[in-house]
């Protein structure tokens, strides 16, 4: 069945699963995205972000965002619960590899160190950024006078919806691959209706025939099944964003 809709649901799709899967198989390739000193530790962000680019680009994946024109930001928008898991599990995968990276960092250059203990080794007392120079981070902690502010919200405007802002619109073409199935049952069926004279034998043998002749490329009904492809549902896609587009610039 073919179904046009209209969903309540404006948000961008994306698709972080290409996404996670390079920067997982990147940092299984990477063991020295960190440094690890004593007083700071150093990860090299930037050589794993161009490796995970070009293996996304080499690899021609599906584009990690649907709809781009008129969208400034994207969040995560699961299509279903699946998604959700596998966005979990991709992301505790990547997790559990650099932490085994950093522990095995921390084991070489400081005698393997625990990461909680490494990670409040790395913290400063606030009162230690206290002094009196100019430049750097430099805060007087004494007593501020403090002043009120009003605050002051954005007005809703008129009330009416506002315009649609990186919305999409989606037309799916069910059950496309019975075609031949359902063009040869409908001729059948036709003739059992309308054709008085037809006997059983008649309309088994034009079942055969129409079923032989869908196996031939060059045949009339591939030819109407082309036709059907490329220009009906094509003209049916035009015409359905045309009403999609009639309909937005009224300002629904």
């Amino acid at each position: 069945m073919n179904t046009l809709e209209e969903s309540d649901n404006a948000l961008g799709s994306v698709h972080y699963e290409p996404l996670l899967k390079a920067v997982l198989e990147v940092l299984k390739h990477n063991a020295s995205i960190f440094h690890a000193a004593p007083a700071c530790l150093a990860v090299h962000v930037d050589e794993v972000a161009s490796a995970v680019a070009t293996k996304i680009i080499a690899s021609n994946s599906q584009p990690l965002f649907e709809n781009t024109w008129g969208t400034r930001s994207s969040s995560v928008n699961f299509a279903d619960v699946e998604a959700k898991r596998q966005f979990a599990t991709q992301v505790e995968r990547i997790k559990d590899q650099l932490q085994t990276h950093l522990e095995t960092e921390l084991k070489s250059k400081l005698d393997g160190m625990p990461i909680s203990r490494y990670a409040t080794s790395l913290l400063s007392e606030a009162q230690s950024f206290k002094g009196a120079a100019t430049k750097g981070l430099h805060y007087p902690f004494e007593a501020q006078s403090l002043a009120e502010e009003r605050l002051r919200l954005r007005s809703r405007g008129s009330g009416e919806h506002p315009w649609l802002k990186g919305h999409k619109l989606t037309i799916s073409i069910g059950n496309i691959n019975g075609f031949d199935t359902q063009l040869v049952s409908g001729i059948y069926h036709h003739l059992e209706d309308k054709c008085d004279e037809c006997s059983e034998d008649d309309l088994e043998n034009t079942r055969a025939v129409l079923e032989r002749d869908m196996s031939v490329p060059e045949s009339e009904l591939n030819k109407l099944k082309r036709l059907v492809s490329k220009e009906s549902l094509g003209r049916l896609q035009k015409e359905a964003k045309i009403r999609y587009l009639e309909f937005l610039s009224e300002g629904c």
